[in-house]
């Protein structure tokens, strides 16, 4: 019964009062009070949801697991003694330079956003330039990283890309290396047989592939500036409206694929 209660409890830090009164208020279930041997035993909705996430964990999570945990996370800590000896958040991050992105959510009770807040201040006020703090008005609390990635999703993907310090490059010096293997060996043969071994490659035994990846795919291999070539995108949304693209269809657009690839004025020594 303690990994059961234990867990009980913890379902409901990871949401909000909000959440659970929108749910369920207090709304009891069909039935309720009809069982006398039961008493008072789950009278309203929200003891059932509850009682239900308690007995999935049981003999399917290991209770030492939540324990050690718990003690992990009781013992972390940003702070380090301070000119006083005493804990202190400045001293403990005076080192953190690099681009920093802080998200709270106004709901969320285990990491409440005035401790982000706090978090961003410092960051600050020790002379980090580039300190970005998002709050989110979300009632799932701390699940919302999980359950509204919509949101979440777009600021990290933000972040990681911001320059200087960012990962932006990383993708692309990839996506270039890719771009030139590709480019060399289709010089290598005549372009429709590239095209029906790359519809080949992704269908992996399909008789169609999905629309997006065949376009990436044709972006690495013809588009002279590397992901961000609209003339294919424009191919694409005019011929293929649909998500899953056939080989007939892709090789019957092979004219207009090829205009579209066209490069400061002439073709690619590797296109016919």
């Amino acid at each position: 019964n303690g990994l059961r209660l234990a867990r009980e409890l913890g379902t409901i830090t990871y949401r909000s009062g909000q959440e659970w009164q929108d749910r369920f208020g207090q709304n009891r279930f069909p039935g309720a009070r009809k069982e006398a041997d039961k008493g008072l035993e789950h009278e309203f909705e929200i003891e059932r949801y509850l009682s239900h996430q308690g007995k999935k964990w049981v003999n399917n999570y290991d209770p030492n697991s939540m324990l050690w945990i718990s003690k992990a996370m009781d013992g972390f800590s940003m702070e380090l003694p301070g000119p006083d000896g005493k804990p202190c958040l400045k001293t403990g991050l005076a080192a953190a330079m690099q681009p920093a992105l802080v998200i709270g959510v106004q709901y969320d009770v285990l990491f409440p956003v005035w401790q982000q807040k706090e978090i961003a201040d410092t960051l600050r006020a020790n002379g980090n330039k580039n300190v970005c703090y998002y709050e989110l008005d979300s009632t799932f609390g701390h699940d919302s990283f999980l359950l509204q990635m919509g949101s979440i999703g777009p600021a990290v993907k933000g972040h990681l890309e911001q320059e200087p310090g960012g990962a932006k490059h990383l993708w692309e010096e990839k996506a270039q290396i890719v771009h030139d293997i590709l480019t060399t060996i289709a010089k290598q043969t005549s372009t429709p047989d590239v095209m029906r071994s790359m519809f080949r490659s992704l269908a992996k035994g399909s008789s169609t592939v999905d629309r997006d990846d065949l376009r990436y795919a044709l972006k690495l291999l013809l588009a002279s500036d590397g992901l961000h070539d609209e003339r294919i995108d424009r191919v694409f949304e005019k011929e293929f409206p649909e998500k899953a693209v056939t080989m007939e269809a892709f090789l019957g657009v092979r004219a207009e694929i090829l205009q579209a690839a066209l490069i400061r004025g002439e073709y690619d020594t590797y296109l016919p």
